[in-house]
């Protein structure tokens, strides 16, 4: 008898419902909203579009994540040669960021999509591959549609920490064009009032941004999963956070 009223308390003090498995993911250090990183300055943590799919995904799984910031450069270490976290978000096999890895990445399905173009003020959207003779950039970013022309002079790049200065660089003409996703600077715009446009006819990349890991490519298997079998709830909530699609 004195056994089970142990065992009573036990599982009052402890449920079992309690998650036991707890995962880190590693991200970039970056203001990316809607699709994912910080908000803003006062609301530093985690948040949009890719935390709520993952929310929902480890609620369902019984398990939990915290997110740790690096600098995108240091990301790359901190996942790969370091494997200080268990996985990294956004990530993409395409991005190709190590060459002389010898560890097995696992990606899951795409949780997103994006659309990193040419974005320009709404007075200069007559503008032509010629006039973009300065384009800035987020710190850390490749913008690999101008890769070539940046690399033989015909354009200069200049690098900002976020999009807010990204976007004051481009109203006080510092740069003529900034190649950024269009939905974080659309979500820029709507607060701060800059007129900006997305210019087709430039220079433009489309991906999509997956969930990877080295140690733990069981838990991927269970996200596709979960993705496959939850497309309407991925429909609701790029409705939700206003996410273009391609």
């Amino acid at each position: 008898m004195k056994s089970k009223i142990v065992c009573f308390i036990f599982c009052c003090i402890f449920p079992l419902c309690t998650y036991s498995s707890h995962y880190t993911v590693g991200t970039e250090d970056i203001q990316y909203y809607p699709h994912y990183g910080k908000l803003n300055d006062q609301t530093p943590e985690f948040s949009g579009y890719a935390k709520e799919v993952l929310d929902q995904f480890s609620q369902q799984q019984k398990l939990s994540f915290s997110y740790k910031f690096y600098p995108i450069k240091r990301l790359y270490q901190a996942f790969e040669k370091d494997q200080a976290v268990d996985f990294k978000y956004p990530d993409n096999p395409e991005w190709n960021y190590s060459t002389s890895s010898t560890k097995k990445i696992t990606y899951s399905d795409p949780l997103g999509s994006f659309i990193d173009g040419t974005v320009v003020l709404k007075k200069n959207k007559h503008f032509t591959l010629n006039h973009i003779k300065k384009i800035g950039t987020i710190k850390g970013f490749t913008p690999q549609a101008y890769l070539d022309r940046i690399q033989n002079g015909e354009v200069k790049l200049f690098e900002f920490s976020n999009t807010e200065k990204l976007l004051k660089a481009l109203s006080h003409r510092y740069v003529d064009a900034i190649y950024v996703n269009i939905d974080v600077v659309n979500h820029q715009m709507r607060i701060r009032n800059v007129p900006t446009t997305f210019i087709k006819t430039l220079p433009y990349q489309t991906g999509h941004y997956h969930f990877s890991t080295i140690k733990h490519p069981e838990l991927i298997e269970k996200l596709n999963a979960f993705l496959n079998k939850n497309a309407m709830l991925l429909e609701n909530l790029k409705e939700k956070y206003k996410l273009s699609s391609f």
